[in-house]
């Protein structure tokens, strides 16, 4: 780099001092910047005396410098508000789907405690190794008038006990599943009758809640 002679205004060591940056935040400039390295004055193979013109172009070149790093700092930030309004968003999603899922099981929960009873009665009798009394079973699945729709779906039919008692039995092709019993005595004018009486058999429940159950 070749000597100034004249205009010589401020040493590399002073500008950095007004600028309030390193001496190598300088000497990076003056090795980088076009149309200064051949004007500069050097001791020791080291810019030292700045002009007026130099001091101004390095300046200028060390403030847009910060701007750059000034606009990479607002860049930054923008990544970060966006990245935190997203996360928002997804907290957001997050929330109203949890209300939504509790509010289904909340559904399903009522829905439970009406139908948990029937369900506990019907174990219980699908559970038990006895015969059970159909009109039990009937009450348990749904079923009004049980007699009535037997006896019109051709699966019961009346009969009557030799002292002139109805009772229904069932059709032969029906005794897997009713069974036809003696029920308790009882008093009638002082004469004793039993009526017989139809019961369900385990196998014969599964069949009729099939058959009838809405």
């Amino acid at each position: 780099m070749n000597e100034l002679t004249n205009d010589e205004t401020m040493s590399v060591q002073e500008l950095a001092d007004s600028l309030h940056v390193s001496i190598m935040s300088v000497h990076r400039v003056l090795q980088n910047t076009d149309n200064l390295n051949g004007t500069v004055k050097v001791e020791n193979g080291k810019p030292t005396k700045l002009n007026e013109a130099q001091c101004t172009r390095i300046k200028m070149e060390l403030e847009g410098h910060h701007n750059i790093s000034d606009n990479t700092a607002v860049k930054t930030v923008s990544n970060d508000m966006e990245f935190f309004a997203k996360s928002l968003e997804l907290q957001k999603y997050a929330t109203e789907r949890i209300a939504e899922l509790e509010k289904i099981n909340q559904e399903q929960q009522q829905h439970l405690s009406i139908t948990q009873p029937k369900a506990d009665v019907y174990d219980a009798i699908c559970d038990s190794s006895t015969l059970q009394d159909l009109q039990t079973v009937a009450q348990t699945i749904g079923i009004t008038n049980v007699f009535k729709v037997l006896i019109a779906d051709g699966i019961i039919k009346k009969e009557w006990t030799k002292d002139n008692i109805l009772f229904y039995r069932p059709y032969s092709d029906y005794n897997d599943y009713l069974v036809l019993k003696d029920g308790r005595p009882y008093v009638v004018d002082g004469v004793s009758h039993v009526r017989p009486r139809i019961f369900v058999t385990g196998k014969g429940i599964t069949w009729l809640t099939k058959k009838y159950e809405k």
